[in-house]
Formats: structure tokens, C-alpha cells, sequence
């Protein structure tokens, strides 16, 4: 698998324009498959309101469970934990505040048909029976509206919702996002090294595909990005189902579809070299009030990077035998 374009989206840097993915004009399966679940010894979860306020920071986190568990040995204090989370919700300010500009869909003005050659077209022009794009579908699969939407559309017992003048979202406040990924990072007790994994898959996700990260889909590409990353990172991980209950927002269903599609976006390419993480590292160091000493969250030396890419390998081959084929072969 190949990882990320050097170039970024973060810190004022130009985006590069979506990757082409070449597919055929199949129909997409969007149904969610039922995924057999894990359940972690961590230790029992407790519900929380991702919405809510950031919820108590732990005393100590132990790192016995780890991607490194054979290097180090140690806690993590909560001013410690408290600088990282602040680094990513600062970076992911950055980049919605970046794209405030553009639609809430993916950035169709980088997006240009293309001639179709034999078969095959992009996965941004690939229309569904309903008319949407491929990409648009998918838009609306991380669209917190879209899901206010099909709410309402429960609740009132009415087979159509009328919507009129869609407002785009402004960016949320900066207290809501540290609390977002607060909540998520604590109660799953996540190690500080997924942080540096989530921003390099979001930034993966907006370069492979050309979406933008937005007020209307921050969340739940948030929350699919940590899940990931703590697939990839911790030999002992939370499942799905263990998402599901601790974050009631979101049903396992929501979960199990986010997953999905945010891996076949990806074409199954969860592989993260030690290049990649040094550079998510010292992006997030860069928004530090900490001097590099007293920093945590650390490069990864040859062990611990040889050790993460076989973990990546395991996770990308374990869960594209529970999701199927990758987007490009099943279009």
C-alpha cells in the first residue's frame, strides 16, 4: 500500500488535487455487513455524551498495551495527555477553518470528468441510481445533517423530510473540538500515538479522495479516524460494539458503515511508514506551548516502526476480510 502525498492541508500548506481512483460503473453495495466483535480487557466502559462536556482526564495511563509494549514501560500524566489532545483539536481546527470556504460535499471544484476509457470512469463521476456521485454518497454517510435528516424522518413517522435553504455550518469553537476528541481519546483509553495516526488518516482521506474536512463531518471523521488508529496502534484495542455503547450518538450500525467507508475511500491503505508518523509528529509538536524535551508523544525508533507496519498489514488484511473487496473493485 502507498501512503500519503508528502504534500498537506495543514498549516496554511495547498492541497494536492484527489487522486483518480480508476473503478468500473457497477452498482455500490452500501448495505453495513455485521462485524463480530472483541471486547477489550482494558477495562469496563461507562457511557459519555461526545457532545457533552470533556470528561475527568485519568490519573495515569499505563502503556502496557501498546504497539511499543516491549520498548517502554510507564504512565502518562494528565497534563500530558491534556497538551496532546489540544495539539489535535487545533490541528483539525486548522483544517476545517481552512475549507470554511468550499461545500460541505466533497470539493467538487477539484474534480473534473474525465473521458471514459473503455469501462472505467473516477469514483468522483460515478453516478448512483439516485443520481448522487459515488463521492456525494459516501458525503453523506460523515454528513451530521444528512443524519439530523433521517432523524426527523424517524421521528415524525414521514416517508420524506422537506429541507429547505440547507445552511452550511460555521466552523465549531475551538473548546468543543478539545472536548469532542477528549471524550473519545479518555474513554477508550487510547495510547497518545494514535493522536498522530488519526491527523495523518484524515489527511490521507482528504488527499486520496479530495473531501474537506468540515463543520457538517468533523465528528464522525473524527471518531472513524481514532477508531482506526487504535486498530493499528494498541495490540489490545476497543471494537466497534465497545464504540457503540460507550459513544451512544452513534449506533453500531453508523459505526460499522463509517468504517467501511472511510477504509474503502482509503482503498484499505492503513500503512503508516516511520516517515509518515514523524511527520503527523512534528506537525502536532509544532502547535506545542511544550519545548521537544518535555513533549510526550515521541518518533518512533526502528523497533516500534518496523513493529506498527506488521500491525497495519494485520488490521488492513483483518478488516478487508470482514468489509470485502476494496471501493475500485466493487464499483
Amino acid at each position: 500500500s502507498s501512503s500519503s502525498s508528502s504534500n498537506g492541508v495543514i498549516g496554511g500548506l495547498s492541497s494536492t488535487a484527489p487522486v483518480s481512483l480508476s473503478v468500473s460503473t457497477e452498482d455500490v453495495n452500501f448495505a453495513s455487513p455485521a462485524v463480530s466483535l472483541r471486547t477489550s480487557t482494558k477495562g469496563q466502559l461507562q457511557p459519555v455524551d461526545l457532545n457533552g462536556p470533556a470528561v475527568p482526564l485519568l490519573k495515569h495511563r499505563g502503556l502496557a498495551n501498546s504497539v511499543d509494549t516491549h520498548v517502554a514501560t510507564g504512565t502518562i500524566s494528565d497534563p500530558d495527555l491534556d497538551e496532546i489532545i489540544r495539539c489535535v483539536s487545533i490541528c483539525l481546527s486548522q483544517m476545517m477553518k481552512q475549507n470554511a470556504s468550499t461545500d460541505t460535499s466533497p470539493r467538487k471544484e477539484t474534480v473534473t470528468d474525465v473521458e471514459n476509457q473503455d469501462t472505467t470512469t473516477t469514483i468522483a463521476t460515478v453516478k448512483k441510481k439516485d443520481g448522487q456521485t459515488v463521492l456525494e454518497r459516501f458525503a453523506d454517510i460523515f454528513s451530521e445533517e444528512r443524519a439530523m435528516e433521517e432523524k426527523a424522518k424517524q421521528d415524525n413517522g414521514q416517508n420524506r423530510l422537506t429541507v429547505i435553504g440547507r445552511r452550511r455550518p460555521l466552523p465549531p469553537e475551538s473548546i468543543s473540538i478539545y472536548n469532542y476528541v477528549r471524550n473519545i481519546v479518555v474513554t477508550v483509553r487510547m495510547e497518545t500515538e494514535c493522536n498522530a495516526i488519526c491527523i495523518a488518516y484524515i489527511e490521507r482521506l482528504v488527499l486520496k479522495t479530495g473531501f474537506s474536512l468540515t463543520a457538517d463531518n468533523w465528528k464522525r471523521i473524527t471518531l472513524t479516524a481514532l477508531l482506526l488508529a487504535s486498530k493499528v496502534w494498541d495490540d489490545d484495542s476497543y471494537e466497534n460494539g465497545d464504540f457503540a455503547y460507550a459513544f451512544p450518538l452513534f449506533s453500531l450500525a453508523e459505526i460499522n458503515e463509517m468504517e467501511r467507508s472511510f477504509l474503502q475511500l482509503l482503498d484499505y491503505d492503513l500503512s503508516i511508514k516511520a516517515s509518515d508518523y514523524a511527520k503527523y509528529y512534528f506537525l502536532l509538536r509544532t502547535f506545542s506551548q511544550k519545548d521537544s524535551e518535555s513533549f510526550l508523544l515521541k518518533p518512533l525508533d526502528i523497533t516500534r516502526a518496523k513493529h506498527l507496519q506488521k500491525k497495519c498489514q494485520q488490521t488492513e488484511y483483518r478488516l478487508r476480510n470482514i468489509y470485502g473487496e476494496p471501493l475500485a473493485k466493487t464499483l
